[in-house]
């Protein structure tokens, strides 16, 4: 199996994205690849009149886009790879990380692994349906946080 040439991390930007974001940088810095950072803001559909279908979180939708950019960027900066390409996507999270993976043509996505408790286990997860609908491998990370002692 030859290095990965280009790794897509999709980040949620919880308070795991950290340690999942440096495993992926330093995944990357072995295989020497290029690291692209990705995150999805789902758009919530609540007024059909609505002018926009980004969540309503009191910014006009240019600047939302614009905060969640810069969010990306510190990101980037946090996990030493400053010199990662940054994508932000509107939509659902499963579909425009499947979508941004075939567009760049990685060969590696790295997603968190979220334990479910309770009702959430009913609901669809993200990293299975990436896992089975995704172009290439697809390394869905344990957060140091959830790691069993």
């Amino acid at each position: 199996m030859s290095a990965y040439s280009h790794i897509l991390l999709a980040l949620d930007m919880s308070p795991d994205s950290l340690a999942v974001g440096k495993r992926a940088a330093a995944l990357a810095r072995r295989c020497g690849a290029r690291l692209t950072l990705l995150h999805v803001t789902e758009y919530l559909l609540t007024d059909p009149a609505a002018e926009s279908l980004l969540p309503d979180v009191g910014l006009p939708p240019a600047e939302l886009l614009e905060a969640e950019q810069s969010r990306l960027r510190d990101m980037a900066q946090a996990i030493g790879f400053a010199e990662a390409n940054c994508l932000i996507r509107l939509g659902s999270v499963k579909q425009q990380l499947i979508e941004t993976a075939r567009e760049l043509a990685a060969d590696l996505i790295v997603i968190g692994r979220h334990e479910r408790h309770g009702l959430a286990v009913l609901f669809g997860h993200t990293e299975d349906a990436v896992l089975h609908g995704a172009p290439c491998d697809v390394l869905a990370v344990l957060p140091t946080t959830h790691r069993p002692v």
